[in-house]
């Protein structure tokens, strides 16, 4: 009888983690990392976003670079990609102004088509 249960329990097991019922649960965790994963690039978005505006009211001017925001004190810009990421605000008639953050892509040159940009919304 203990022999039997315990054979239940496994199967138990290997169905939930295998994707038995409910899509995995292997699966699920993978998309709920994603999910995370994107949530945080968002909230970093809006914190630069915020930033970029704080110094506009501080300077009556946008900044030109990472540093001159304080940017390079958060940790997703620290190190050598931070460096070579490129801040910019863009004004487009009709359009509330934006914050783009432009990094290197998988090529690791700045201006070629793979390069990666963030944006987020200037909140004032």
């Amino acid at each position: 009888m203990v022999g039997l249960l315990a054979v239940l329990v496994i199967m138990l097991i290997l169905m939930i983690v295998s994707g038995g019922s409910g899509g995995g649960y292997l699966r699920q965790s993978a998309n709920t990392r994603q999910q995370a994963q994107a949530m945080r690039a968002q909230i970093d978005m809006q914190q630069v976003a915020t930033m970029v505006a704080q110094y506009h009211l501080q300077h009556d001017e946008y900044p030109s670079t990472l540093a001159e925001a304080g940017l390079d004190a958060l940790p997703q810009f620290r190190g050598e990609l931070g460096a070579r990421a490129r801040l910019r605000v863009v004004d487009e008639r009709g359009s509330p102004k934006r914050v783009e953050i432009v990094r290197p892509g998988p090529d690791g040159e700045l201006d070629t088509e793979d390069d990666l940009t963030e944006s987020a919304t200037l909140p004032f």
